[in-house]
């Protein structure tokens, strides 16, 4: 039998180890908490800190670049940015009745087919198997997740495009006045190897471009003025940075 000694030296020594368990545990689980931490807010809908994460890995994807490691967070403040911006997109398609994926419905033929095209084409991305497993596992969401997402965005984009097609459209008269302005200011001598008809297109390209960028900013505007926008964090800063933008009055 151990002493009353021995009992109370036991009973410290294990003390001992659940507390430095409990230490070891602990930042676990407040990398977690703060994982699923919101960090922004459109009308009713929140934006969390690992959908952010999972968006700025998709964009790296999207670059050639399956990165699984930790994102700068300089990178990850401009993701939540376009993410406002996609939910501000997205939101108006809802008002405007526009067909979204409701969750938990089962998809139907069409959308079953075009979600085994979408996870065929996510995995055409990667080199190897062992390079997807480490991307996916790193993205942290299952396969019907990632359906869902890749869905998601897909519409969003087209809607996008339906909207801002019209806008982006370049006339031949303002691509000739384009032309005009920049043989005159001596921007065309990098691209003198071109013939004239990709000239033309090459002009075209940019001046579209131009428009859609002008055409999608207004737009977000506008939304943003109809719907209230919170910003809760900051990545670069490592702390909340309340940010809020109130929906103008309606006459």
């Amino acid at each position: 039998m151990f002493s009353r000694t021995g009992r109370r030296a036991r009973l410290i020594a294990l003390a001992g180890v659940c507390l430095w368990l409990l230490a070891l545990s602990s930042p676990v689980r407040a990398e977690e908490e703060l994982l699923d931490m919101v960090a922004a807010s459109v009308g009713p809908n929140a934006i969390t800190k690992s959908q952010v994460v999972q968006e700025a890995r998709f964009i790296l994807l999207e670059k050639g670049i399956s990165w699984a490691g930790s994102i700068p967070p300089e990178l990850l403040d401009k993701v939540l940015q376009r993410l406002v911006g996609k939910e501000l997109i997205y939101q108006d398609m809802e008002r405007g009745r526009v067909a979204v994926e409701e969750p938990g419905k089962v998809p139907d033929s069409e959308d079953a087919a075009k979600i085994s095209e979408l996870l065929k084409r996510f995995d055409e991305k990667f080199s190897s198997e062992r390079e997807r497993r480490r991307f996916r596992t790193a993205l942290g969401m299952d396969a019907s997740g990632l359906a869902a997402l890749l869905l998601r965005n897909t519409r969003i984009e087209a809607y996008m495009e339906r909207r801002l097609k019209l806008m982006a459209r370049v006339t031949d008269q303002q691509v000739e006045r384009e032309l005009k302005r920049r043989r005159e200011s001596g921007a065309l001598s990098k691209d003198a190897g071109m013939n004239v008809q990709e000239l033309r297109a090459f002009v075209r390209e940019a001046l579209e471009k131009e428009k859609y960028n002008q055409a999608l900013e207004k737009w977000l505007t506008d939304l943003r003025n109809r719907y209230r926008v919170r910003v809760l964090l900051s990545f670069e800063e490592a702390e909340p940075a309340f940010r809020e933008t109130q929906p103008e009055a309606q006459p």
